[in-house]
Order: structure tokens, then sequence, then C-alpha cells
């Protein structure tokens, strides 16, 4: 059973039953520990489930922080917001590491927060073609530590080792070699109602390619 705290609250400041309804469905989903409500400092004053951020904007006020472990989690918890009852935007983040842009706040307030730091896996490597499958939570600093004494260097950035090479590609960071888009082959995408779809290059037990 989760309970969620009576703060969660529609777009304008009424308790949502929508919104609480799929918050709770989203603990089904993910597990009740892997969902995180405001909560309030004694003195009343709210507390962001986010986190400091390095950037020191100012804390948006989010409805909870949610963390998938897996693309399929990902998928399901999109397509409980696909019908727009809730109100709720949901704004997602790969490691929170996105220095000078905010690390994990959401631009506005009022967001349900994908953390999805918890999709780690390498799922796939070829060092010898030149490509990798990476989960949004793999860090540079894991996937340069792979190719440590291979005849592959990751296009590393000069940020945190900490941040993920997924997430920065598509803030089109900078690498030290080139635009770290420039890195980007092909993506696996959930759509706003829930779809999964892959675009661009993908790997097939058939295909031989060289990616310099």
């Amino acid at each position: 059973m989760t309970v969620l705290p009576e703060s969660v609250t529609g777009p304008h400041g009424s308790t949502d039953a929508a919104l609480r309804a799929v918050l709770a469905d989203a603990a089904r989903v993910v597990g009740a520990d892997r969902v995180t409500h405001p909560g309030e400092e004694p003195d009343g004053a709210p507390v962001t489930p986010l986190g400091p951020n390095v950037s020191l904007y100012r804390s948006r006020t989010v409805h909870g922080v949610v963390r998938p472990q897996s693309a399929d989690e990902v998928r399901r918890l999109v397509a409980l917001f696909a019908d727009g009852s809730t109100g709720a935007r949901l704004h997602a983040f790969s490691t929170g590491g996105n220095w000078g842009l905010g690390s994990r706040e959401p631009a506005a307030d009022g967001a349900v927060v994908l953390d999805l730091s918890g999709l780690d896996q390498i799922r796939d490597i070829d060092v010898a073609q030149g490509w990798a499958v990476v989960e949004p939570g793999v860090t540079q600093a894991r996937l340069a530590t792979l190719l440590a004494g291979t005849e592959r260097m990751l296009n590393v950035t000069v940020s945190s080792a900490h941040t993920s090479v997924v997430g920065n590609a598509l803030d089109r960071g900078v690498g030290l070699r080139h635009q770290r888009v420039d890195d980007l082959m092909g993506l696996e995408v959930v759509l706003p109602d829930g779809e999964t779809v892959r675009v661009g290059w993908w790997p097939e037990a058939l295909r031989v390619v060289r990616l310099n």
C-alpha cells in the first residue's frame, strides 16, 4: 500500500485525485521505494526531492520523482500520463549532471520527474566496429573505463565523469574531439502515448559496418 501526501495538488492548488491515482499506479510499476514525494521542513517550507543543483537556480516545485530501472518501466510510466488528465508534465533527466542548466531541475514548476539514472546498462558493444548501445544512466566514466586498453577511446567532455553519455549528447554537449551529437547513430524513444520506436542506425546480426 502506498500512502500519498496531501500535498499532491493539481494545477490550481487543489487536491487532484487523478494525479494521486497516477502516482499510485507509478509506484506499482517501479515499487513504492522508487517514488519520492515532496516533504516539508518543520517551519512548513517545502522540501524538493531533487536535491541541490550546482547552478544555484531556484528549486522547482515538483509532484514527485519516479526512478524506473528499465526501458519497459519508462514506457509504462509515460503511458500513465498519456491522456493528460493529471495536468502534470513529465520531466526526464539521465544522471542529473546537467551543469550550468539547473542540474535536475525542470524548466517550470508542477512536473513529475523521471530519474533515468537507474537505466545503467551497456546493452551491447563492438569495439572493432566502433559502436555501443548504452542506456541513459551510463556515465562517461563507466564507458571510458570499459574502453581502456582497447583501440577505441570515448569522445569525453571536460564535465563531470558522472555525466550521462546519452543525456549530454542530446543536450548538444561538446566533446574534446567533436560535438557529442555527432556520436549519435540511433535512438530508442518512448513517444507520449507510451509507444517505443527506434530511429536511425541500429546494430543487426547480419549487418557489418565499421564506424570511425
